[in-house]
């Protein structure tokens, strides 16, 4: 098992994350944004935008290179 962390919203796209990565991911948390919910404990919307700030910092240096 894996040690990614993933903090999604209650979309059913997401459901097959666990199944289908389930090697790499350890846990798979949301919250409900339509039951106006927007935090649960460490899990809340500003996670995932927190978190995705670094990656396209990350691969912003890789913006011109090729995908070979």
């Amino acid at each position: 098992m894996g040690g990614l962390k993933v903090f999604t919203d209650e979309y059913s796209i997401y459901d097959p994350l666990k199944e289908d990565w389930g090697n790499v991911i350890s846990s798979h948390e949301w919250v409900n944004h339509s039951g106006k919910k927007f935090a649960r404990g460490e899990v809340h919307v500003n996670t995932c935008g927190n978190r995705h700030s670094f990656l396209r910092a990350y691969l912003r240096k890789y913006r011109s290179a090729s995908v070979r």
